[in-house]
């Protein structure tokens, strides 16, 4: 029987199986294999599905106990809808917890609203679980060609509507990133996975939210924000994005103040507020044009304001400080600083003491209701609430607040909470089945309650909207693949005054790549196990020359292609050709793998040009996890050489500065030896085979992908061996590439 003709036979099958069960229907459990298998997302992988325009389903199948084989996923698609011929699928055998991500294209000739269906077979033909997809395609805007992100059209609103913004979204800024994101393809940005250091992010967020009613955002921002050193802080989004975006200056941005975790983000004493944060703030924020400013005073939302006074002290201590900021700023040209604190819920002795600390007026992050009694579980047993009860649960809860509180209460509207894509299998609840249906009865709600709050103050003005962008919480209004813009719409509905239909655009309607090189480039050298299995050839583990111009990708140029991902590195002059250069704190990293912890003895040689008299800082760390791995350091600019963190030796002097060197460091499994410029520095009997990391990553430049001690200088020619070169050997390699 040929290609063809089978796949043709699936389709009939499939459009038969659902002419008898309805293109609606979701089957559920009828095989005992749906107690261990099911179709947990299904999804389009774009936010506009656009006629003549290939566009692709997703779904991904989630395994619960393992074990679960022979099954088989079909697809069939009502009509003016076309499916890839090959829609019968095997799906491998999964192990507990384990998903697997399938993949077809779809198409669409004509503007219609159409529906997907998705079907889990077992050997016998037996439905396991189904889903069904409603797509609509609309037509493409005819706008391609542009050269950047099309100008915003914002839309007249009589609110001040502004969106906290949660800045978790640069590759290794977040234990939580874009991973984590990536198997759940509805949540996926309409822009594609971004890193919001990049301008071109933020205008795209400028616009979206401008053409749906939203005039700012309230970043979260914590104290490491104020050190340069730290990479790994949540900055990238105001000072890397919104500082440099195109369309800063047509939208407003204003703070919201993290201080929960005292061990690293609380605050020491007042002193520290009023000499080292608020300064920083004056300088870098409120001074800003753009800065949100009412009556000429900043705005500052503070998140969590019992955390802050157990820091400060009780409501006297805090009414001193905020006191004393006001006073600061109108020294410093303002007329004041406008101070909110965030209460989730009626809460009447905090608010309180809110008043008495001198707090202008409340508001909150989240919203949390008292319907969580009513609860089921799902297929895994995690408690679910009814989204649509919980949004209309929001308007009890903004009512007790104003109730139970003397101060201005800001209304804050809350999309949802989902947080599985961060917490698994421990996720405590979710709300499910979110619509922005649901989300427009609370905004209405809402807006009824600002329309009846007598007075002219903050909170007759302002909506909060929560969130632009958790999408590992599950609290989202940003388009997306799986929900488009409705929840945008939804706002410009409720709370704008609509002249004319809202053109929605995305990057690739435009005719521009979507700014997702980032993570593309992450996702390839991180991700394991790899397309193909790593072959070591002539000893060498890897190779990495940083010789090619890609700004995201150390390519490996041995065997193995062992590609790393390059994160704030410049290419320089090097000791051959190009090299990296780490001094903006830049690393190389990538998932560890056996390969780089050899048995019977390594050798890794390289060249350095050090520039600054640097104590502790690491050219390579293999070592992510405790007592395992090896790498090279740089104490007090001597190279240092360590296996396992238990055996050691270290040059007796320093290298030189701003000259390339070449050091090299073998291991016999029994001595351990440095050298530097072919010259044997140090040998000392250390008996210790290398013990691998199962977990982690390896990292060039820094001690780890966070960016943390990292080498000021530049590195070239780095290679690692799987066993260890002799002097003789040591000496030729160095000789091959003399500077």
């Amino acid at each position: 029987m040929s290609q063809r003709l089978t796949s043709l036979l699936i389709v009939l099958v499939t459009a038969f199986m659902f002419a008898e069960s309805g293109l609606d229907a979701e089957e559920g459990a009828n095989s005992p294999a749906a107690s261990k298998v099911y179709i947990r997302n299904l999804s389009m992988s774009r936010a506009i599905p656009r006629t003549g325009r290939r566009e692709h389903v997703i779904a991904v199948i989630r395994s619960l106990n393992g074990g679960a084989s022979a099954l088989n996923l079909s697809v069939a698609a009502s009509d003016g809808i076309t499916v890839d011929a090959a829609v019968g699928q095997p799906v491998p055998r999964l192990g507990r917890g384990e998903v697997a991500r399938f993949e077809w294209p779809v198409k669409a000739e004509r503007p219609l609203t159409g529906k997907i269906k998705v079907t889990l077979h077992d050997s016998r033909s037996k439905v396991v679980d189904s889903k069904c997809l409603e797509i609509r395609f609309e037509p493409s805007p005819g706008l391609s060609g542009a050269s950047y992100v099309p100008k915003p059209e914002p839309v007249k609103s009589d609110y001040l509507l502004l969106a906290n913004h949660c800045p978790l979204w640069k590759y290794g800024a977040h234990v939580h990133g874009w991973d984590t994101i990536d198997p759940w393809p509805e949540r996926k940005p309409a822009i594609g996975f971004y890193d919001e250091g990049d301008p071109i992010v933020t205008d795209w967020h400028i616009k979206h939210a401008l053409e749906h009613g939203i005039s700012g955002f309230i970043y979260v921002w914590d104290k490491t924000l104020m050190n340069p050193n730290d990479k790994n802080s949540l900055g990238a989004a105001i000072h890397d994005g919104f500082l440099r975006a195109r369309y800063r200056d047509l939208f407003k941005f204003c703070l919201n103040w993290e201080t929960s975790y005292a061990s690293h983000n609380g605050v020491r004493d007042d002193d520290e507020v009023l000499t080292e944060i608020l300064p920083y703030w004056i300088e870098k924020y409120f001074q800003q044009p753009t800065y949100l400013k009412i009556d000429n005073k900043p705005i500052l939302f503070v998140t969590k304001p019992g955390s802050l006074e157990e820091q400060l002290g009780g409501p006297k201590a805090i009414r001193q400080v905020l006191d004393a900021m006001r006073e600061k700023c109108r020294k410093s040209g303002f007329a004041g600083l406008t101070v909110i604190g965030c209460v989730p819920a009626a809460k009447p002795r905090l608010q309180e003491r809110l008043e008495q600390a001198g707090y202008d007026a409340t508001s909150a992050y989240d919203v949390w209701t008292d319907g969580w009694a009513n609860s089921t579980k799902d297929r895994e047993g995690i408690p679910v609430f009814s989204h649509r009860e919980m949004m209309i649960a929001q308007k009890d809860v903004l009512l007790a607040k104003k109730r139970s509180g003397s101060l201005p209460d800001i209304v804050t509207v809350h999309m949802g909470w989902d947080s599985r894509p961060w917490h698994g299998k421990e996720t405590v609840y979710y709300m499910g089945a979110p619509s922005a249906a649901n989300f427009e009865i609370a905004c209405r709600n809402a807006k009824k309650i600002v329309d009846s709050t007598p007075g002219k103050g903050l909170d007759t003005r302002i909506v909060v909207l929560n969130n632009w962008n958790e999408f590992g919480e599950g609290h989202y209004i940003a388009p997306t693949a799986g929900f488009g813009f409705s929840f945008l719409d939804a706002v410009r509905k409720v709370f704008c005054r609509n002249s004319k239909p809202c053109v929605h655009l995305t990057p690739e309607d435009v005719g521009l790549e979507p700014p997702e090189k980032v993570y593309a480039a992450s996702r390839g050298t991180m991700r394991y196990p790899y397309a193909k299995k790593p072959t070591v050839g002539d000893n060498l583990v890897a190779w990495w020359r940083f010789d090619k111009a890609n700004p995201h990708v150390a390519f490996d140029s041995s065997a193995c292609g062992f590609d790393g991902f390059k994160d704030r590195c410049t290419s320089v002059e090097g000791a051959s050709g190009r090299a990296v250069d780490c001094r903006d704190r830049g690393t190389v990293s990538l998932g560890v793998h056996d390969l780089f912890y050899p048995q019977r003895g390594v050798t890794i040689e390289f060249w350095c040009r050090r520039e600054g008299n640097q104590d502790r800082v690491y050219l390579l760390n293999t070592a992510s996890e405790e007592y395992t791995g090896y790498g090279i350091s740089l104490e007090k600019g001597k190279p240092t050489f360590y296996i396992n963190w238990t055996q050691m030796i270290q040059c007796p002097d320093p290298i030189a500065m701003s000259d390339w060197t070449h050091v090299a460091a073998t291991s016999d499994n029994r001595e351990m030896a440095l050298y530097v410029n072919g010259v044997e520095k140090v040998r000392l009997p250390r008996g210790n085979r290398i013990r691998p990391a199962k977990s982690g990553s390896i990292c060039i430049g820094a001690y780890g992908a966070s960016g943390s001690e990292t080498f000021d200088g530049a590195l070239d020619e780095l290679r690692i061996h799987d066993r260890p070169l002799s002097a003789k050997e040591v000496k030729q390699s160095h000789a091959r590439t003399v500077y």
